[in-house]
């Protein structure tokens, strides 16, 4: 009996996020309203149409299908406007309408994208909620990334997401993603495809609301040699693959709050680097290429952790801390 009234409970669920696009004033079709309105030209460079914006004295649906951008550099948008995605919880597949509404050919030089959540995530979830008599939690995946060749940021932190499509290679000359205070568990490997990016975030601040929990990269971020910052605080990494030392331009390692072990010797790889957090980590011990990093100038680790004599070899640390680290060193 229970098991039946769960069914029914998700069922109800389901039934009521699919209508959820027809309840918020979506069209699926605007090309009659196309045909018959001239379309209008914004000449700003800088455009908030997100729901918390102050720029949107028209509804978003007529805004991005009647109005032209062509100087638009700086754009800020709800998520559900600008990429296809889908509602999830652990227990059920809680899919609205996947179609995007932003037609990013009126979009021609747009360089920088912030995305935020609109007031129906929330709505959503306790809506499930008060459906399922519990709450499960409620996640966002993101199904489609359509081609934005002029994009070069793309700030997606803090939006409940539990998944990236391997479509986000359609990004492809994006110098900075920020995917800081989600719920991913895993990046596609199509990510090794943006071999423009030199920032990548995907740690968490005082300011995340989620965490990241990936575990391990996959061999494909060795793709990214313009990569200067990769940025891994909390995401409970186990290990790093050996293609981390092919990063041959990083200058900022940060892998603060994770579960690592040990670090591949290929760290050694990565002479550019200037700093290395390795604070609150599960190591003992790291590797002797470590004293390969002659540009290291910060170095941030546990004082129990066992050091290599070739850590003398750094000689832009500061001498204290050169001083601070002998203490570690086994020879």
């Amino acid at each position: 009996m229970r098991k039946l009234l769960l069914s029914a409970c998700l069922a109800a669920a389901a039934f009521w996020i699919n209508d959820a696009g027809a309840m918020n004033g979506y069209l699926d079709d605007y090309s009659s309203k196309e045909n018959s309105i001239e379309h209008e030209i914004y000449e700003g460079e800088e455009l908030d149409i997100s729901s918390s914006g102050d720029e949107r004295t028209l509804p978003v649906q007529y805004l991005i299908q009647h109005v032209e951008f062509p100087d638009v550099e700086t754009l800020t948008a709800d998520l559900r406007s600008a990429f296809k995605m889908i509602y999830r919880s652990p227990v059920a597949t809680c899919a609205v309408k996947e179609q995007s509404l932003i037609r990013w050919n009126r979009f021609p030089k747009v360089k920088e994208l912030t995305l935020k959540l609109d007031g129906e995530f929330e709505e959503v979830r306790r809506s499930l909620c008060e459906t399922l008599l519990y709450d499960f939690g409620l996640y966002i995946e993101i199904t489609e990334i359509p081609r934005i060749d002029t994009l070069e940021e793309l700030n997606l932190s803090n939006l409940h997401i539990a998944a990236i499509p391997e479509s986000i290679q359609n990004l492809r000359n994006l110098k900075l993603l920020d995917l800081s205070g989600n719920s991913l568990k895993e990046l596609p490997q199509s990510i090794g495809n943006l071999t423009n990016l030199e920032h990548l975030y995907l740690g968490t601040n005082e300011d995340s609301e989620g965490c990241n929990s990936l575990e391990t990269l996959p061999e494909s971020i060795g793709n990214l040699t313009n990569l200067e910052t990769l940025d891994l605080t909390g995401c409970s990494l186990r290990e790093l693959p050996e293609s981390i030392g092919n990063l041959k331009n990083l200058e900022m390692l940060v892998l603060d709050s994770n579960l690592l072990i040990d670090l591949p010797n290929s760290i050694g790889n990565l002479v550019n680097l200037e700093t290395l957090d390795l604070t609150d980590c599960s190591l003992q011990r790291i590797p002797e290429s470590i004293g390969n990093l002659i540009n290291l100038e910060n170095f941030l680790l546990d004082d129990y952790i066992i050091l290599p004599p070739t850590v003398r070899n750094l000689k832009k640390l500061e001498p204290s801390r050169l001083e601070e680290l002998e203490e570690q060193i086994e020879d």
